[in-house]
């Protein structure tokens, strides 16, 4: 019977903490979201050619709480962007990020999400570990990765006169 009321208060304890983890994930999908953006270029790995890149710092209520790299690339016909956009952690842990491929269609504007090794950013640790496609559908803040991701397409004048020129 011990062992019983033993497993309740762990069951009860981790339903709290659940419930204030939710609380937590709708207070950062409700929060005003903002961004800053800085100009760059890099190499494309495929063909050499140079690429623009847009980057920042992401806000939320104006703290600073994510980063994004943008790579723009033109080199096989087609305009996508590869997004990768790392969201910080508790202070001493590195972030995690999702890498994305987007591309604006006839119809739509699509987002996929796009294995680790294939970022131009895998090697740059500040961004943390990109997380496998697998990974980022299950994690518990995918909502906030895809509201990003919709924040700078949009919004971001760089990525958005790439992608509908």
């Amino acid at each position: 019977m011990a062992d019983r009321g033993n497993n309740l208060k762990i069951i009860v304890s981790a339903l709290k903490r659940l419930e204030r983890i939710s609380q937590s994930r709708r207070k950062n999908l409700m929060s005003v979201l903002t961004f800053d953006q800085q100009s760059t270029s890099d190499v494309c790995e495929h063909c050499g050619s140079a690429y623009p890149v847009s980057r920042g710092s992401v806000y939320a209520d104006g703290t600073p709480f994510a980063l994004y790299v943008a790579g723009m690339y033109g080199c096989e016909g087609d305009s996508i962007v590869v997004l990768t956009i790392a969201i910080a952690r508790p202070v001493g842990d590195l972030p995690s990020a999702i890498a994305l491929q987007v591309q604006l269609t006839a119809t739509e504007l699509q987002m996929s999400i796009i294995a680790p090794e294939t970022s131009p950013w895998r090697n740059h640790t500040y961004l943390g570990r990109i997380l496998t496609r697998e990974e980022a559908l299950s994690s518990p803040v995918k909502e906030v990765f895809f509201r990003i991701a919709d924040l700078v397409v949009t919004t971001n004048s760089e990525v958005n006169a790439f992608l509908n020129s």
